[in-house]
């Protein structure tokens, strides 16, 4: 068991709830997802969000049940989540901190790129002084170099074009908020690398990881047009950052780690669930 997950099971609640989980990106794709696999498994979540009214109608679509479990276990916080003060109000007590946010160039008011590395400067600072010790964040693949050693004819020159000069900002804007965890000190933290997102059932395919920011061996296997090799739902990523708090996935600590469907060629380095 990683220290993050002997922290956490330290500090585990001892009511009906289980963990106490601080959600940022709650409206989003993945995050939406979680909240509701989240609230099915008892979890008591505080979702940090700059819209409450949107969150509610989110919410009001989910079942019954679910719904129910929301009355009880789900505190919304409509703030701005760049706010020391308003986000340190609603971390007392949690047990991880966990986000699924996904900043776009139209987020920032000015040329620079710099949200995640901004957030996250923001909250380990917070985390800090409220005695939170555990963080997870959702990362996309290439946050190192952008692709620059992407192989392979027309469809690798297209995915390195599309990396490097149509993301790279997003990209690099990520690596920096990775290296502020890698500065911070007592903090137990993993960033979980996915490739790309699509809507859609689950898929429930084996999951496989890696310390790394990319799965190297769907990337040596499969060509980039073959798209399936290259993507995951954003159902089953929800679902596996629930599985790591939950310590239903074992990872090693303060690294990051990658994911990918494992198919039928690659194999595993750390775990596969």
């Amino acid at each position: 068991m990683s220290e993050m997950m002997k922290a956490l099971h330290r500090r585990r609640t001892t009511s009906r709830h289980i963990y106490k989980i601080a959600l940022f990106g709650a409206t989003g794709k993945t995050g939406s997802l979680f909240l509701e696999k989240a609230l099915r498994n008892n979890h008591t979540i505080t979702c940090f969000v700059r819209n409450k009214e949107k969150l509610e109608r989110q919410v009001s679509k989910y079942k019954r049940e679910v719904k129910e479990r929301a009355k009880q276990y789900l505190t919304i916080i409509e703030c701005d989540i760049f706010d020391p003060a308003a986000v340190g109000k609603g971390l007392s007590g949690i047990n991880v901190v966990l986000s699924t946010l996904n900043f776009h160039r139209r987020n920032n008011k000015g040329w620079n790129i710099d949200l995640y590395q901004k957030w996250m400067k923001m909250i380990v600072e917070v985390m800090a002084e409220r005695d939170v010790f555990n963080i997870i964040a959702l990362m996309s693949w290439y946050t190192d170099d952008k692709g620059s050693e992407i192989k392979g004819g027309l469809s690798g020159c297209g995915a390195r074009f599309f990396l490097r000069h149509l993301i790279g900002h997003v990209l690099e804007d990520m690596n920096a908020a990775v290296e502020v965890l890698e500065k911070s000190e007592n903090l137990h933290w993993n960033t979980i690398h996915a490739p790309g997102l699509r809507k859609g059932d689950r898929l429930e395919k084996t999951i496989i990881s890696n310390a790394s920011d990319r799965v190297q061996a769907i990337i040596d296997k499969y060509p980039f047009y073959k798209t399936r090799y290259h993507t995951m739902r954003f159902a089953d990523v929800a679902c596996y950052l629930l599985d790591v708090i939950e310590n239903k996935v074992n990872l090693p600590e303060n690294r990051k780690i990658a994911i990918s469907y494992q198919h039928n060629l690659a194999e595993p380095e750390f775990n596969t669930l």
